[in-house]
């Protein structure tokens, strides 16, 4: 897998590709046309068009979005299209391969809407960020040096390891509950209604694959995990 928008489709030279086949580096739509050709599988939904989305602190976020099967399943994701890989939101939907993938567009959707309605970060005079209740939720990033601890994204902030500590410590005492991985919970009071699309397009490029998880003090929810997406070439047509 490649990082959307650094390669051209080999097939119909659409930019943002990002599924390796051998030497070729094909788009969502073309490697879907391909996977139905060879396994007998129906072509997927296509994906909504990329939008800017508002937050309640008024940054605006230009979010692409994709359907794509994986050799898990059909994974719907939302991710922010920006220069820097490590930061920025992302969400992700699954499906079985026989499920119905008719309704992921509208789900993923009203998921990101929901995640960029939500802030868990307030600035903080003293230390840049405290949290603004009793919950976290965001995604963990590999270290770029492979040595230390991961980093994370919260609010589409980028902060290290300690920075996370940092927040935490006005809850010395107090029992936690972490979990990782899966789809994210879809909040009734801060969906589409509360991240407003906006209408000017800004020009940006790609958003970085990481994993995923929420910690809450002292529940938690879940969110999404990374995909990866290799297929062999050996049965192309």
């Amino acid at each position: 897998m490649t990082t959307p928008g650094t390669s051209r489709c080999s097939d119909c030279g659409k930019p943002r590709a990002a599924v390796r086949l051998d030497d070729q580096v094909l788009c969502d739509g073309c490697a879907d046309r391909w996977l139905a050709s060879v396994t007998g599988w129906p072509e997927l939904v296509p994906a909504r068009t990329a939008e800017i989305i508002a937050g309640p602190d008024g940054r605006r976020h230009l979010i692409g979005y994709r359907i794509m099967r994986m050799p898990g399943g059909i994974t719907a994701m939302a991710e922010e299209i920006g220069d820097d890989l490590a930061k920025g939101y992302r969400v992700e939907l699954t499906e079985d391969h026989d499920g119905d993938p008719a309704a992921l567009p509208d789900r993923l959707r009203a998921a990101v809407h929901s995640a960029i309605g939500h802030l868990y970060l307030r600035p903080d005079e003293w230390h840049g960020w405290g949290l603004a209740e009793d919950e976290v939720a965001g995604r963990l990033v590999e270290d770029v040096s492979g040595d230390g601890p991961p980093r994370v994204v919260i609010d589409g902030h980028l902060l290290s390891w300690e920075d996370l500590g940092r927040l935490l410590e006005p809850f010395g005492g107090w029992s936690f509950h972490l979990r990782l991985g899966a789809e994210p919970a879809l909040r009734a009071d801060h969906g589409a209604a509360a991240a407003s699309p906006s209408p000017r397009p800004q020009a940006s490029s790609a958003a970085g694959l990481v994993r995923s998880g929420q910690l809450s003090l002292p529940e938690s929810r879940r969110l999404a995990q990374p995909p990866v997406r290799r297929w062999s070439g050996s049965a192309r047509r």
